[in-house]
Order: C-alpha cells, then sequence, then structure tokens
C-alpha cells in the first residue's frame, strides 16, 4: 500500500506487521500494480512524472528503477499477456503503455481528465475513470488499442477492480465514500458497502472474489456472504492510496507427468515423488494448467472424456468431467477466452473447444491423424502435429482458419507427440528425436522426452536430455 509520506510499505495479514518497502518517493503514489510473471510492482509518480519498478519480493533491499517518463501519472494497470504497462495522465487526458521495460512507448486514447485504471485481460478491455465536472464524471471501457470508447457508469470513481470469478467491476466512489459494483457491461449497479467517509477514499483491490478497501487509513475486508459485512484488518495512522493484495503462492517446484492410469509428482526440492490421481483407466498422453483458476485439464484416450482437477489442493484429488470427448489426445487451454482446445482420433478426426466447464462445445476444424496440440495465446494461433501417414506441424487460427503447413518431415517419419510455445519458437518433442523449429526450419536434433513442470504454481514446458 503507499501513503501520504510517500512510501510503499506492507501490511502481512498473517502476522499482522508492517515493512516499509520504499520510504523516500518524494511523490503521492494513487496506485500500483503487480506484474506475477516477472515479480515487479510498478507504480506512478504524480509529482514526479515517471513510472517506476522494484522487485518483490525480493531478499534484498528494496531500490526503485526508472521505467519511463510520463506526464502526472496516476492509474497504473499490467497487461500480463503482451508485457505491457499502461497509465492514465491525470491533466492530459491520455492513457499510453509501453512495454515493461520502458520501450516501445504509444498513446492509446484522450479523453478527459483521467484517474483510476484497471486492466481486464480475459476480455480485453480498459476501464478508467474521467474527473470532469460537466459532463458527469464516469467510468468508461475502451479496447486495448483505444476503440470501442464507451460509457459504463455515470459516477466517478477513486480506483477500479475486477472480480474475474463473478464477472463484475467495483470502484470506489470519491465524493460518496460508497464501494460499488456491476456487471462488466454496466448493468447490475449496487451499493456493496458505505464507508462513511467521503472525498478521501481512493484504493480497492478484489482477489480472489475477496474485496479490500481503503477507509482513510484504515484497510477494510468487505464479505458479500453468508451476511454483508465489513471488518477492519489493517487500522493505520497516515492517509492510505494506493492499494495492492499479494497473494503469494507456493515456492516449491514440482514436475508432473503421467503413466498409464496415474498422474504423479515429483517435488524437486525435496526429492520426494507421489501420486496425484490412480484408476484413471487409460493412456494420458499430455495435460495443461489452468493457473488462473488452478485447474489440471487431461484427456483420456480411451475413455472418451476430458478431466480436470484443482491443483494444488490440501483435500484428496478429485476429478470432474469437463466433456465427452472421441478418442482424445492433445489438450489445451485459451486463458484470455477461457477456453480448452483438444484433438480427436476417432473418425472424422477433429480439433474442439468448450468452456472450461464445458458448455459451448464447437468443431474448430477437421484434419487428418490429429495428434498433438499446443496454444500461441499471444499470437492466437493453435499448433498441432499430423500423425503417423505424414509427420508434419501445422497451424491455425483460433476459429480454425488460415490453416498452414509449418513443417513436413515426412520422409524421416518423425512421431511429434508433444509440443510448445517458448518466447517465439515452436518447440517439437517427438519420441524419438527432438527438433527445435522456428519459422518452419529445422535448427537442432536432440534426444529428449518432455515434461510437465509446475514452478510457482505456473506452467513451464521442461525437455530433459536422455
Amino acid at each position: 500500500m503507499t501513503d501520504d509520506n510517500g512510501r510503499i510499505y506492507e501490511y502481512n495479514l498473517e502476522t499482522r506487521t508492517v515493512s516499509y518497502l520504499l520510504t523516500n518517493i518524494q511523490s503521492d503514489v494513487y496506485s500500483i500494480t503487480y506484474d506475477y510473471n516477472n515479480g515487479y510492482i510498478y507504480f506512478p509518480r504524480l509529482h514526479k512524472n515517471d513510472i517506476q519498478r522494484f522487485k518483490y519480493p525480493s531478499d534484498q533491499p528494496y531500490t526503485s528503477e526508472f521505467v519511463i517518463n510520463a506526464s502526472v501519472p496516476i492509474g497504473i494497470a499490467i497487461d500480463p499477456l503482451y508485457d505491457q504497462v499502461y497509465w492514465t495522465e491525470y491533466n492530459a487526458g491520455n492513457i499510453y503503455r509501453c512495454n515493461l521495460d520502458g520501450s516501445g512507448k504509444s498513446r492509446v486514447l484522450n479523453d478527459d481528465p483521467l484517474f483510476a485504471l484497471t486492466l481486464d485481460y480475459q476480455n480485453r478491455w480498459l476501464y478508467y475513470s474521467t474527473t470532469l465536472t460537466t459532463p458527469i464524471r464516469s467510468i468508461q471501457r475502451s479496447r486495448l488499442d483505444g476503440t470501442e470508447i464507451h460509457t459504463v457508469i455515470k459516477e466517478e470513481a477513486s480506483d477500479i477492480s475486477i472480480d474475474y470469478k463473478d464477472e463484475r467491476i467495483y470502484w470506489m466512489n470519491f465524493a460518496t465514500g460508497d464501494l460499488k459494483s456491476a456487471n462488466l457491461n454496466g448493468t447490475g449497479d449496487r451499493k456493496v458497502f458505505s464507508t462513511n467517509t467521503t472525498i478521501k477514499n481512493v484504493g480497492i483491490h478484489v482477489l480472489d472474489s475477496e474485496i479490500y478497501c481503503v477507509n482513510f487509513n484504515q484497510i477494510l475486508k468487505v464479505t458479500l456472504s453468508p451476511v454483508k459485512s465489513a471488518r477492519v484488518i489493517y487500522p493505520g495512522t497516515t492517509r492510505i492510496y494506493g492499494l495492492f493484495v499479494y497473494k503469494e503462492k507456493g515456492l516449491q517446484n514440482k514436475i508432473i507427468f503421467s503413466t498409464f492410469g496415474k498422474i504423479k509428482e515429483f517435488n524437486m526440492d525435496t526429492g520426494n515423488g507421489s501420486d496425484i490421481l490412480i484408476n484413471q483407466q487409460s493412456y494420458i498422453h499430455c495435460f495443461v494448467y489452468d493457473s488462473n483458476n488452478e485447474y489440471i485439464y487431461f484427456p483420456r484416450a480411451d475413455k472418451n472424456d476430458i478431466l480436470r482437477f484443482r491443483y494444488p489442493s490440501e483435500q484428496v484429488y478429485m476429478t470432474e468431467t469437463v466433456t465427452q470427448a472421441r478418442r482424445p489426445i492433445g489438450v489445451a487451454i485459451d486463458q484470455v477466452d477461457n477456453h480448452v482446445y483438444w484433438t480427436e482420433r476417432t473418425a472424422p478426426e477433429e480439433l474442439k473447444r468448450c468452456n472450461f466447464d464445458g458448455p459451448n462445445k464447437i468443431s474448430i476444424l477437421q484434419d487428418s491423424e490429429l495428434y498433438a496440440l499446443t496454444l500461441d495465446y499471444r499470437n492466437r494461433w493453435l499448433y498441432y502435429s499430423i500423425y503417423p501417414t505424414r509427420s508434419s506441424i501445422r497451424r491455425s487460427s483460433l476459429n480454425g482458419t488460415e490453416r498452414q503447413e509449418i513443417v513436413d518431415v515426412t520422409s524421416n517419419w518423425f512421431e511429434y507427440s508433444s509440443f510448445a510455445i517458448i518466447v517465439n519458437k515452436c518447440v517439437a518433442v517427438p519420441d524419438r528425436i527432438g527438433n527445435e523449429l522456428q519459422n518452419g526450419m529445422v535448427i537442432e536434433k536432440t534426444l529428449c522426452v518432455c515434461l510437465r513442470l509446475i514452478v510457482n504454481e505456473t506452467e513451464t514446458d521442461v525437455f530433459k536430455r536422455k
């Protein structure tokens, strides 16, 4: 959190201790945001006209570094899918963005004087608030390129946050001190809670449907069920501006792998292995991790279905059926649109998708001998392999159009059983010979086996040489 003494500090909800991270910012800081992918906190210095960042958490003393100059920046947001930072400029009414390291700066839009900002990375919207007296102050939204601007809520907001689970926006009305909420399109507007503190409250943050908000020098945790209530979790002594709630995830590195009928876990830190699931009665050729909702998805080729289970969990691991499928082999997820994709080996061989919980199943494309599958979420491509009559990798857009052959090595009879996207490379992992591919060219041949690695509970594809 930030205060009016130019400090950023943390409050541990478990130990109830305060630690100062930065103490000489020389500016008011009205908002902060976190880059979970790279472990940086970003913040705008209103009176110093720049954006700064620092590593968090860190075992070393906290020191900030310059990202980019900005004109009276006040709101800030991160796009974790495209590694960009967005900010609002209070007086000029601009929203700008740049890469996380400060390069590639460009203006997104211009509007009335601006304040709060948040980014809906799943549905690809920016939400921001205007502060001009007339016309009425409002919450607006636009696409990330500044198009499709329209009014969502006709009232002012000093901060905005998104509840992805219930698909609602929350905001603090600066004038009234009311915490309010609406559907993402602005319908269903309602007051959640009144702090009874006017013209002072700024920061709010929603994390895993838990609502936190500032009440001048306090932080409140607001619950909606079974009874609506608010309790003070931090009784401060100075006014608080920006607020961000960081939930520290497990720091153990684990390999998840499958054998016939089982999914196993190997803890790389302790050297211990254990069964997660047993008696699945099928080959499990691959699986994929939804780090947003913490589910592992996997296809059961011999049982004709796609299953998922919570991971990690303190309870006994239990699967639930997502959808039926005809001998599914490959699986991939799109965390932008909340879809799961899979390949089917039973004729007519198809690549299909559905929502994470199973509804809205559709066929994306038909092809022969479909096998492995992965999804490039940044550039919006599906990559899939063909085996055994041919041995090739193809790609298509997420709706099945623009199909292209990336590489064809049929004469060498390579079997592409798994592959992944790493940065801008497609890495193919055959059962026999691995080939690193870029722009359809074979670069390197190595013997390898594909594993799935959970690092800090995010998914990475790891390739071990035999």
